[in-house]
Formats: structure tokens, C-alpha cells, sequence
């Protein structure tokens, strides 16, 4: 059945000459149709009874065919041409079936190209387009998407791109997929599914395979009561590979983001960031900045007193400065990582190494190691470098303290690359050393090769640092032109003699006093007492002969708290600080605290003090029941002894109360009565005295214990 919008398909041998014509309008004897492909037919007049036979004869037939045009958000230049298209075509379509016929179309056109002010080749497009398009006002939408040159990423080839996949060689028909609107569509919603920040760490193939699970699969089935995706055959599926070379061809795409979503944010500023600064230019010269780590060293280690004992791995810090990669500081010992190993290191990097190389047998010259002094700025990784312990090396020392961002380490790759070089040169190689962290079966245990003591890896220690300082090049070292022109080599020894003459220097040098004493941790607001400086429940007092005059003069100055530092391995005295820091009054423990507490540290002290709270807290619920049993015997007694004493006073019936009086009297005779009663009898004499004794005692009321006035005169007289 013939109908207005209506396509009539005209078959053909071959695919590419099959047509598809649109019915715009018929009656009983003419059917007036348009190619719908073809962009510069006009419609066509065919007869309605001829049209009617080949349908019925099935050699056309009746199908249907939409334009495909769906409402789009114009521009305001794209909204007014649209406009002006469609009121043309409408005032152009009025005139039907004129409009359909060469010789009446032609005047009309003619008066619509000065209606709207368009050309001919305008109204026919529109008119084309509008026909062809069912007849509908958004087939006259603006194709400005589909003008110039192909987009970028727009897939319009049927043929199967790109290398042929492994599988054909099997199967050659499992040729793949080409990238089409709705796959690249999925895409993009699994870039914003799966690759977004998270604490799930996703490579790309795992964000790819969950996108694939979650917008590919055919369904899902029922597998021990879980609902598992159904997924097609690999063939029918887009590979990674398409979904990464799509991935990196976005413009759009923030791989900063992508990265941060697979890795982390900490993962990505430490491992993918861009690096476009040089640690170098962070300094202007030596001792402008050190930078300061600490390391475990993978080396197990014998005891110093006990060579047959094992005391585990050492701790390594290092300060290193920046400029000329010179090894200005060293600890190893046991302390962990801790505020107390790390100033042994700065007071290592500012003290003399002559002396501190000689105690462990190794003689240099001030040439070899001639780092002396605290620098500028020290870059650490916060741990001990935040909180109260530098507080005195900033205020009183000057240095700056600078600490990297949490994770951070690669904020000073300087010292942690050497860390690195250190055991891949040296430590590895040395007795004890791990050479792996996990050993295979088999394999023999590492702490059964240890024979280094302390003292002896530290002179190992010593020895490295001495040939990285005075021997280690640096070809990749960024030179400036300044020290270029000095022929300087890439060498630590000469970068830093060069700086120290040359750049502007920026060491400063205290006396040892002053700088260890500003290292160690300090108290503020310690009290003071008549008995001294009082410290962890310990009276301090300087080593003065008129120490209490120096007492009376503190506390005429209304002292009443001090500022201290204070060694915590050696509690046996402690530094008074006057003037900021700059000077130091050494106080020691008074005696009797010295014999209680000798050779305490302070972990000592507050772990003795802390189990003393302990046991007091622990105390209290037994002295509460203590003090409570004692109240109640004596309550018991007291009324005992009243009611006794109100039995006597109710017998006497004179109504007077106790006899003040003659108290004498009566303390007298308690006192002979308690010797006769206490007094001590040896031997078989006892008896016969006991007896004897009783013959003078006075006459008491047995049921009141009454001693009346009489026989009270009376053995007062006996006593006399």
C-alpha cells in the first residue's frame, strides 16, 4: 500500500545499484518520489498503476527508512540559518504538487531567492535535504560537523586496520573489530569508571579487563549462586592494545590524572612526575644546604665486648652537602632513628674530623676531610627533624630546617643515591652482609658470617666516605661556567675547595660547648627550689664552692624556672643555659641523689619514676580498704572505752563526770600499776615476785575497775 514517506526499494543485481526512492505525494494516476541518496537528484514523476503492478510482481517493494536526525543544541549563527532554512522551504512545499513539476518550481524558486535573500543552489539543497529526509524540519539542520576535513579518530573504513592478530593464522576469520561510536563510547565510560584515584591500585590491562567485564559482556549466568558475565569470543571484542592507542590519542586526557588513578598520588610524585629542577641549583655554594638520612645497614655485626654475640644490623646517617657532594657528617651505632643518633651526626659534620678519625686509629689530614661547621639549611625527611629537638639548633644556632612532603624521599635523591652506591660498593661486600632480603632454601644464614665489630665497621665507614670525598668523579655534575673556566674537576674535594674560596660561603662555626650544647634536647620552665634546680624528681646544684649563695642570688632574682639541656644517656648532670644558649653552666646531681641515681639515663629515670605512678595508682583501692578496716577497729575501741567509762561514771552516781582533780594522783598510780604489770621476771623467782607485787596492789572494783580516793593516798604514800 502506497503512503506519503513511504520508500520504495528498487532491487538490482548488484548491491551498489539497489536504490531507495521516498513517496513525496501520488494520486490515481502519478507518484512523484526523490532518491534519497543521491545529492543532486529532483523528484521524479512515474506512473501510479505501473508502481502498483511491479510491487505486486515483488520486483519493488514497500520499506521504511528514517533520517537518522536527532535534535541538536545549535549555535546561535547554526539556530539562524536553521530558522531561515525552514521558512523558506515551508513558503517553497505551500505550493503542492506544483513544487514537484520543472516548469512551475522554476518562478517559484525564483520568487524565494528575493523573499529570504537566498541563492538557488541554497533553496534546492534545502529543499533536497528536506524531502529526503522525510519531510522533517530536522533534516534541515546544519551539517557544519560534517564540513572539511575527516575528525581525528572518526572511524568510517569497514576494513579491518591495523596488523593482523596472531590468531588468524588459525582462524582466519577472527580478523577483530574496528573502533565504532558506541565502542569508543564504552571507552570512554570505562576511563571514567576504572581509571580514577582510588586506594586500589589498577594497572591499565586490569582497569581494561574490568571495562570489558562490566560493558562488553552478552549477560550473565548463575555460578554458585555469583552472577559471572558472559563474555563474547576475543574476535568480537576490541583488544588492549586498540584501547590504549585510543587512550593516549585523547586530547583531553590528563595522563597525570590516569597515572595518579593506577598508582597513587604518592606512587606518582615519587616515580612519574616530570622532573624539571636540578637539586644543584638549590645551593650557592658549600654548606649552604646539607642534606640528612638515616639507613639500616643490610651488615650484622659482633659485639664489642663479646665476639661470640650477634647485636644486629647498625644504624647509618649521612649528611651530605648539596653543592659539592662532599660527606660533611656520619653516625653508626645503635640508636634507631631518633632525634639522639641524628645529633651525634650534625655534631660530627660540625666538629673537627681530625680528632674524630684519630679515635678510631685512622690519621687524615685537616686537607682530607676538611668539613667544619653547621650549614644553612638542612633538608630532611621529617621523623626526628619535627617536634622539639632541633628547636635549639634553629634559634640558637641559626640553621634552617627544611622537610620533604610525606613519601617524598626522591625530594632528596642526593644522600638516597648514595645510600644506594654505598652498599652496591661496599657494604655488600664486607662479613655479615645481606645479600638478599629473603633468603632461598638452603642458602646460608648472613648473621653467621658476621665478624665486624662496631668500631671496626665504623672504620670501614670512615674509609669509604675518605675515597668518595677525595676520589669519587661525577662526570654527569652540572658545572658552571665559573668553576669550567677554574678547570675544576668533577671531583667532591675540589667542588667544595672551589666553593669555599669562590662561592659565597656560607658555614658557621661555633665552639664545640656551644654546639653540642644546643644539640642536646632541652627543658623549659625547670623549677627551682631552696635545695636546688629540680629535674625528674633530681635537686641539681652547679660545682661551685658557695653553691647556696648562688642559690640565695637566683632566687633574690625571683628564678623560680630555668632553661636546661640535658645529656639522656648520662642523668648525673645536666647544662644551665644563660644568655639564649650561647653559654652554659654545668650543674651536677647532689649528693645522696648521685649514690641513688648514679649512671642513670633518662629512659632509666622516667621508666623508674612511671612504674613508681604505677604502683601508687595500683595502691590505692588497697590503702582505701586499709584506711577503711582501720577506721572501724578504732571506732570499735572508742566505743568501747566510752561506755566503760559511762558504766564507772553511772556507779559513782554523783553526777560529777571524771575526776580532774587529783589527776597526778591518779597518773601516779597507773604508772606504778603499769611497771608492776610490765615489769620483766627471770627464772623461778618470777612467780613468788609476781605474787609478792600483787600484795600491794590497790583495791580495784573488779566490775568497775574503780580505785577509790583512800587507797589512791595510800600507795602514793608507798611510792614516796
Amino acid at each position: 500500500m502506497l503512503t506519503i514517506n513511504s520508500v520504495i526499494q528498487w532491487p538490482a543485481e548488484e548491491a551498489k545499484d539497489i536504490r531507495w526512492e521516498r513517496i513525496l505525494w501520488f494520486n490515481e494516476d502519478e507518484i512523484i518520489t526523490i532518491d534519497i541518496l543521491d545529492t543532486k537528484i529532483l523528484p521524479v514523476i512515474r506512473s501510479t498503476a505501473e508502481v502498483e503492478v511491479m510491487i505486486a510482481d515483488e520486483e519493488a517493494q514497500i520499506t521504511t527508512v528514517t533520517n537518522g536526525c536527532v535534535e541538536k543544541k545549535l549555535s546561535p549563527k547554526a539556530d539562524q540559518q536553521w530558522k531561515l532554512a525552514c521558512n523558506a522551504v515551508n513558503w517553497l512545499v505551500k505550493n503542492v504538487p506544483a513544487i514537484y513539476y520543472p516548469e512551475q518550481r522554476g518562478p517559484l524558486i525564483a520568487e524565494a531567492m528575493i523573499q529570504f535573500g537566498l541563492t538557488k543552489p541554497a533553496l534546492y539543497k534545502y529543499l533536497r535535504r528536506y524531502w529526503q529526509g522525510g519531510m522533517l524540519k530536522s533534516a534541515l539542520y546544519p551539517t557544519f560537523d560534517l564540513c572539511g576535513k575527516r575528525k581525528e579518530g572518526e572511524r568510517v573504513i569497514t576494513q579491518k586496520q591495523g596488523r593482523p592478530h596472531t590468531r588468524t593464522i588459525v582462524k582466519p576469520e577472527a580478523v577483530g573489530l574496528n573502533l565504532n561510536e558506541e565502542i569508543l563510547k564504552k571507552f570512554n565510560l570505562g576511563k571514567k569508571l576504572f581509571l580514577k584515584g582510588g586506594r586500589t591500585k589498577k594497572s591499565l590491562r586490569k582497569a581494561f579487563g574490568e571495562m570489558l567485564r562490566k560493558f562488553f559482556n552478552e549477560g550473565y549466568r548463575l555460578e554458585h549462586k555469583v552472577l559471572v558475565p558472559i563474555m563474547p569470543s576475543p574476535e568480537n571484542l576490541p583488544s588492549y592494545w586498540q584501547f590504549k592507542y585510543w587512550l593516549e590519542k585523547q586530547k583531553d586526557l590528563d595522563l597525570s590524572a590516569i597515572l595518579i588513578g593506577l598508582y597513587g598520588e604518592k606512587e606518582y610524585q615519587k616515580t612519574y612526575r616530570p622532573i624539571t629542577g636540578n637539586s644543584t641549583r638549590e645551593a650557592a655554594g658549600p654548606g649552604a644546604k646539607y642534606q640528612v638520612d638515616a639507613h639500616i645497614v643490610d651488615v650484622h655485626l659482633v659485639s664489642r665486648y663479646d665476639r661470640s654475640l650477634l647485636i644486629g644490623r647498625p644504624v647509618l646517617y649521612f649528611l651530605i652537602d648539596v653543592y659539592s657532594r662532599m660527606i660533611v657528617g656520619m653516625y653508626i651505632g645503635l640508636e634507631g632513628p631518633s632525634w639522639l643518633a641524628a645529633m651525634q651526626a650534625l655534631a660530627n659534620a660540625a666538629l673537627d674530623k681530625v680528632e674524630y678519625c684519630k679515635g678510631y686509629g685512622i690519621d687524615i689530614s685537616p686537607e682530607e676531610w676538611p668539613c667544619k661547621g653547621l650549614p644553612e639549611v638542612i633538608l630532611a625527611d621529617r621523623g626526628e627533624f619535627i617536634g622539639y629537638g632541633p628547636e635549639n639548633l634553629i634559634d640558637a644556632l641559626g640553621v634552617d630546617i627544611e622537610n620533604t612532603a610525606p613519601y617524598r624521599a626522591d625530594m632528596k635523591g642526593i644522600i638516597e643515591r648514595h645510600f644506594r652506591l654505598s652498599k652496591e660498593k661496599y657494604i655488600a661486600w664486607v662479613p655479615g652482609a645481606i645479600i638478599k632480603e629473603h633468603r632461598e632454601r638452603g642458602e646460608p644464614d648472613y648473621r653467621l658470617g658476621a665478624a665486624l665489630d662496631l668500631d671496626e665497621f665504623t672504620q670501614i665507614i670512615i674509609y669509604c666516605v675518605l675515597e668518595h670525598n677525595n676520589s669519587y668523579r661525577m662526570p654527569w655534575y652540572p658545572m658552571d661556567a665559573q668553576a669550567i673556566e677554574a678547570n675544576v674537576e668533577p671531583y667532591p674535594i675540589q667542588l667544595w675547595n672551589f666553593g669555599i674560596r669562590k662561592k659565597t660561603g656560607r658555614m658557621r662555626n661555633y665552639s664545640k660547648e656551644m654546639i653540642l650544647g644546643n644539640l642536646l634536647p632541652s627543658e623549659q620552665n625547670v623549677s627551682m627550689s631552696r635545695k636546688g634546680i629540680k629535674f625528674h624528681k633530681s635537686l641539681y646544684l652547679p660545682k661551685m664552692e658557695d653553691a647556696q649563695q648562688w642559690l640565695t642570688t637566683m632566687r633574690s632574682l625571683k628564678k623560680s624556672s630555668l632553661q636546661i639541656s640535658y645529656d639522656p644517656r648520662n642523668m648525673s648532670q645536666i647544662l644551665l643555659r644563660l644568655d639564649g644558649g650561647k653559654k652554659f653552666e654545668i650543674c651536677y646531681r647532689v649528693s645522696g641523689e648521685e649514690e641513688r641515681f648514679s649512671h642513670w639515663s633518662y629512659e632509666e629515670l622516667e621508666l623508674y619514676h612511671e612504674q613508681q605512678k604505677i604502683g601508687n595508682a595500683l595502691a590505692e583501692g588497697p590503702s582505701i580498704q586499709s584506711s577503711a578496716s582501720l577506721g572501724a577497729k578504732i571506732d570499735k575501741v572508742v566505743a568501747d572505752a566510752r561506755k566503760k567509762t559511762e558504766d564507772v561514771l553511772k556507779s559513782k552516781g554523783d553526777g560529777k563526770g571524771i575526776e580532774v582533780k587529783n589527776s597526778r594522783i591518779t597518773r601516779a598510780v597507773e604508772k606504778k600499776m603499769g611497771r608492776d604489770d610490765k615489769a620483766w621476771h627471770f627464772g623461778d623467782q618470777s612467780k613468788a615476785l609476781l605474787a609478792a607485787g600483787n600484795e600491794d596492789s590497790p583495791n580495784i572494783d573488779s566490775k568497775t575497775n574503780y580505785i577509790g580516793v583512800n587507797r589512791r593516798e595510800d600507795i602514793l604514800k608507798n611510792l614516796k
